[in-house]
């Protein structure tokens, strides 16, 4: 049931957008100089941060999984978007907008039918 919500609400901002296929693959593509922006960012803030001696990954394993990385690869994403505004990103926030509204309300929902409940029946009360 969410995944058809969620496929509804997704068709609807793609109608409210006049998103198209070639959209789509301008956003993409789009997605993908941002990622390696960010990217870019990140590896230069830990060659930088390990040419100052910080231990950018004291928990050990990939580098992409601390969160040093991670701040350093979100601030990247941050840039580039700054630097480069385009319409492309509507679609992509008005989603997310939109799963985050769709799960709001489910657990608001849920949380009334919870509310709504009254004492267990008898017959499940163990003596």
């Amino acid at each position: 049931m969410i995944y058809a919500w969620k496929a509804m609400l997704f068709a609807e901002v793609g109608r409210d957008l006049e998103w198209t296929a070639e959209k789509q693959s301008a956003a993409n593509e789009r997605f993908d100089r941002m990622a390696a922006s960010a990217r870019a960012n990140a590896d230069a803030a830990v060659q930088q941060a390990r040419a100052e001696g910080t231990d950018v990954a004291p928990e050990g394993g990939p580098i992409e999984t601390t969160p040093f990385y991670r701040d350093a690869y979100n601030k990247g994403v941050a840039d580039f978007i700054a630097a480069n505004p385009s319409d492309l990103d509507l679609y992509g926030q008005r989603t997310r907008a939109a799963v985050d509204n769709m799960y709001r309300l489910g657990r608001d929902g849920l949380l009334r039918q919870v509310a709504s409940l009254s004492t267990a029946p008898a017959s499940m009360v163990s003596a």
